[in-house]
């Protein structure tokens, strides 16, 4: 008989923590149905709940049918979506940088639900940085331990002294903090004012069901490019690449950008490429399975103006496809420049043209640098971040 082995010290803990069910609710801050923030903490959610934790999700979204959100009803204990319960914390939301009047009448219900359920703790998710801070307001009150996961730090969303104790209370008195990018980190710190000694970087998970570079694009007569992402302007920048292809050399050239995706700003921007003149963008709206829209372009353009680690740079790099992106959030912490992709200095059209200018002319080399792309991200990706980021949860609950 085959002598077998006994049990390491850290499986016989793991395997008592998982008789014993734990009880995390999940706060998400995102006030849209569904987006890239809401990736990773449902991943985790899903898998706890699964391993026979119970698992709570308080979500401010408007009610939606987005079948991400219908898997979570499905496999949790509890969805609930606050807006039906208490309309006014999505007010609260969009004046979170105000916050003359107490928050807490708007949030008894909430505070009241926690108290009777005293999850053994709460992650908060915030979109931004400091988004989350009247849902950390309830988690101290009830005195139930925590934990920040936050996907964007921007320059251009510096929060007001109104602000600046709440979210100060909020990371210190955190039982740790996460970010999905080191740069991120760095600003959230200096916009604190302070160091956060108990902050993780984590990994977002990758979309794409396969990890491996796909056949590059057999028609190369006219380059494609594709910027993926939500119509936003403000975060995301495609007015900057706008006023790049406007100019007469790209207008001369074999290229054609994609704007994929949907957003508040579609109109406006059409609008913008029309009276510039741009005749080689196109608005092919959201697109379900991303995987086909990079069976047809050979790179990714980002024009950020801010990101957190956007999805969408590790799925294009992933598959092969180069990348063209500012240097904000994570971007140059995956992208080494004129290596795996082109780095713009600054979310501006100058340096985007630069950039821009850069790749065009190593243009024929883009199927080297995507797969040297593919492999760099390949080695920073864990198996799978959900199960990584559940079990950091684990260790959360019996930390001290």
């Amino acid at each position: 008989m085959l002598k077998q082995n006994s049990p390491t010290s850290a499986e016989k803990e793991h395997a008592q923590r998982d008789k014993t069910a734990l009880r995390i609710s999940f706060f998400s801050s995102c006030p849209d149905p569904w987006g890239g923030s809401e990736e990773l903490w449902s991943g985790a959610a899903l898998q706890l709940s699964r391993r026979g934790h119970s698992v709570s999700v308080v979500r401010v979204g408007g009610q939606s049918d987005h079948p991400k959100i219908r898997r979570l009803q499905a496999e949790c204990r509890e969805v609930v979506d606050v807006v039906a319960k208490e309309n006014a914390i999505v007010r609260y939301f969009k004046r979170v940088c105000n916050i003359r009047q107490g928050p807490d009448a708007r949030l008894s219900w909430l505070k009241r639900k926690i108290k009777n359920e005293r999850p053994d703790l709460i992650v908060i998710n915030q979109g931004q940085n400091f988004d989350g801070i009247h849902l950390a307001e309830v988690a101290q009150s009830c005195q139930i331990p925590y934990v920040v996961l936050s996907h964007k730090a921007a320059d251009q969303a510096w929060p007001n002294d109104r602000i600046f104790l709440p979210m100060q209370q909020m990371y210190s008195a955190a039982r740790k903090t996460y970010f999905v990018s080191e740069h991120n980190l760095r600003l959230t710190e200096l916009q604190l004012g302070m160091k956060l000694p108990h902050a993780e970087i984590v990994l977002n998970p990758c979309a794409v069901p396969c990890l491996k570079p796909l056949p590059w694009p057999g028609d190369c007569a006219t380059i494609r490019l594709a910027c993926i992402g939500r119509l936003f302007a403000l975060e995301k920048g495609q007015d900057i690449l706008i006023r790049v292809l406007s100019q007469k050399k790209w207008q001369s050239r074999p290229i054609e950008v994609s704007f994929v995706g949907s957003g508040r700003n579609q109109e406006g921007l059409k609008g913008m490429a029309e009276m510039l003149g741009v005749r080689n963008l196109r608005f092919p709206g959201f697109v379900d399975d991303v995987t086909n829209v990079w069976r047809l372009h050979h790179a990714l353009v980002l024009p950020s103006r801010c990101e957190g680690m956007p999805l969408t740079l590790f799925e294009a790099s992933c598959l092969g496809r180069p990348a063209i992106a500012t240097a904000v959030g994570g971007n140059a912490e995956i992208i080494d420049d004129n290596r795996t992709g082109f780095v713009a200095e600054a979310a501006n059209a100058d340096s985007f043209d630069e950039a821009l200018e850069r790749a065009w002319a190593r243009r024929e080399e883009w199927e080297s640098i995507g797969l040297a792309a593919s492999r760099r991200v390949n080695s920073l990706m864990t198996e799978d971040p959900c199960a990584t980021f559940m079990e950091k949860l684990i260790e959360d609950v019996h930390s001290r």
